[in-house]
């Protein structure tokens, strides 16, 4: 049997038509199958068949009560998995800056998936220091880098990731009631950073800072952890919650 030369061109030929349709929602929004048709200048039937390749891998979707399509969720997906590989990449020279000036250990971790999570960890210098895992999931009311980014959040998308009240108490100074959290997030947007002290375990303390990604919304944050003991007082407190909060706006920066 002759072999079918046509194939790869068709098959080019429908790769560019796709890429094409996403490019032009990216850039323009919602559209309907006939301002998608008209854009890529291809009849009814290709159009259709174009639209239903994509929405079948769910890289496009249907807008309800509408006859317009949009972004899918396998698209938006990916570009929110591939910023988050970007933030750990650009989140390195900033956690060993850090560790080095302090001895303390640097936590990084990454809002996805409606749960805050640890995905790199810079461990410190000290023989006594604070122990947290790659994978552990961080409570986001209890934690200096969970309210870093609980406050960077509209206020109406914080409920998904604390829950309901009350919140779980970890030691005596853990806020569990959100008219609590809400003081604490207001005062930490003010401020630029987080603190936690002794909220999760008795004698820990942390400072923390969100990095903003893409549209100003949070993706993750860095976190540095000591003994309560050990972490600064005062002034220097604020200098060092200040410099975690300039080299989170350094790698948002590069992100954008």
């Amino acid at each position: 049997m002759a072999p079918d030369n046509h194939k790869p061109a068709v098959t080019l030929s429908t790769l560019d038509h796709g890429l094409t349709v996403l490019e032009y929602l990216a850039q323009h929004g919602p559209s309907s199958q006939a301002g998608i048709r008209e854009h890529l200048g291809v009849s009814r039937a290709t159009a259709f068949r174009v639209i239903a390749a994509l929405q079948g891998r769910g890289y496009v979707e249907h807008v309800p009560g509408s006859h317009q399509y949009r972004l899918g969720p396998s698209l938006l997906g990916m570009i929110k998995n591939a910023e988050l590989s970007s933030v750990v990449e650009l989140a390195e020279p900033a956690m060993a800056e850090l560790r080095r000036g302090t001895g303390e250990t640097v936590n990084l971790a990454v809002l996805r998936q409606g749960r805050i999570t640890y995905v790199a960890i810079f461990e410190g210098s000290y023989a006594l220091r604070m122990q947290a895992k790659v994978g552990d999931d961080v409570p986001p009311h209890a934690t200096a880098i969970g309210k870093a980014v609980l406050a960077a959040l509209p206020e109406g998308e914080r409920a998904a990731l604390l829950g309901p009240e009350p919140y779980t108490r970890f030691t005596d100074n853990t806020l569990i009631r959100a008219s609590q959290v809400d003081g604490e997030l207001a005062r930490v947007a003010v401020q630029g950073y987080a603190t936690d002290d002794g909220e999760v375990e008795v004698g820990a303390s942390c400072i923390a800072a969100a990095i903003l990604g893409s549209h100003g919304r949070p993706v993750g944050g860095i976190s540095v952890s000591s003994v309560s003991a050990r972490m600064p007082k005062g002034q220097a407190r604020r200098e060092l919650g200040q410099a975690v909060a300039e080299w989170c706006t350094k790698i948002g920066a590069e992100l954008t």
